[in-house]
């Protein structure tokens, strides 16, 4: 209405005191939700004592406006900026295990407070950024919190160093050269999907988890869509590893769950091989890309090595110029 609009200053006659007062509430409304939250959790016997008295007190100094850490501690803006990112993240973490217990004399029943808790959350990025803005500035003070010194670097310049170690394809050996660092996404959580009955997941599992990322695995054969769309709550990367036939009730229940997921800022990762099995991969890429005739089919026989080269849009080419590739010249297909 017309005094909502003044109050944010869209109107003619807009209220100086009034605009503060509805600025300072937005700021407020999401801060006393997670004081609450906590507060819940730690009567329920959810959390222990000392991470209450952690939590309660850094939410508290963001409503006062305050710094939640002292500065004392030698800690520099970025790193105290990641602690509270890793703060935020334990807390949520806390709320959806809660919904994941309640759902073990029930795995096909969503709990009362999923939706609730859905509704509640806010946009997982504020601004898009351009693939080449993403590589220009990899090597910047925030970014190198997380990545490698090579991250946004060509790899010819990485292989023609003599001191680095190559494999028998040119790549070079050692988790010095992948673009995180090990051990520093601990914020993050990945939420593996998997419909596929062949193959295995245990060594990109294990080496996700060195890299520091909270790696949840649900297996349609011990997991329901119901388990997947709660663990999707907190998750910041989602992949789906497609089966060769769709035979599940629920899995439309899990496509909606997705495509807001990736709607809010989330990273899916959706994962094919040769047809048959494609059928999940192309449900969900049907969602996300409705009348715009993406999808995957074929069953072509590759076994060849593709190169990273300056432009990727030829056949057996792969885009040197893009994070994904770094510390990568070769992959076999």
């Amino acid at each position: 209405g017309k005094a909502d609009l003044e109050a944010m200053g869209c109107g003619a006659s807009a209220n100086p005191v009034a605009m503060a007062k509805r600025a300072e509430e937005i700021r407020l409304a999401p801060l006393l939700l997670r004081l609450e939250e906590v507060a819940n959790l730690h009567r329920r016997g959810l959390m222990s004592d000392s991470d209450y008295e952690k939590f309660r007190s850094a939410i508290n100094a963001e409503i006062a406006g305050l710094d939640s850490f002292s500065p004392k501690n030698g800690k520099s803006d970025l790193s105290l900026g990641r602690e509270a990112r890793q703060m935020r993240a334990d807390e949520f973490r806390a709320q959806v295990d809660q919904l994941a217990r309640q759902m073990k004399s029930n795995p096909n029943q969503l709990p009362e407070d999923y939706f609730r808790l859905a509704s509640s959350l806010p946009p997982k990025f504020t601004r898009e950024v351009g693939e080449q803005d993403e590589w220009r500035n990899a090597g910047s003070g925030p970014m190198q919190e997380y990545y490698n010194t090579w991250a946004g670097r060509n790899v010819e310049d990485l292989l023609s160093d003599p001191r680095t170690k190559k494999d028998a394809n040119n790549n070079p050996i050692g988790t010095e050269y992948d673009l995180p660092r090990d051990g520093t996404l601990q914020e993050c959580t990945l939420v593996l999907c998997w419909f596929s009955k062949e193959g295995q997941y245990g060594k990109p599992v294990e080496a996700l988890r060195c890299k520091g990322f909270h790696v949840i695995v649900h297996d349609i054969q011990t997991s329901t869509e119901q388990q997947m769309m709660v663990s999707l709550l907190i998750a910041d990367v989602a992949w789906l590893v497609s089966g060769a036939e769709v035979t599940e009730a629920g899995f439309g229940q899990l496509l909606d769950a997705m495509v807001l997921f990736h709607r809010r800022g989330g990273g899916l990762m959706v994962w094919g091989d040769n047809a048959p099995h494609i059928a999940h991969a192309n449900q969900l890429l049907g969602r996300i890309f409705p009348g715009d005739g993406i999808y995957l089919e074929g069953n072509d026989h590759g076994s060849q090595i593709m190169i990273a080269h300056s432009e990727g849009i030829s056949p057996g080419h792969l885009s040197r110029n893009h994070l994904i590739m770094t510390g990568l010249k070769a992959l076999f297909e």
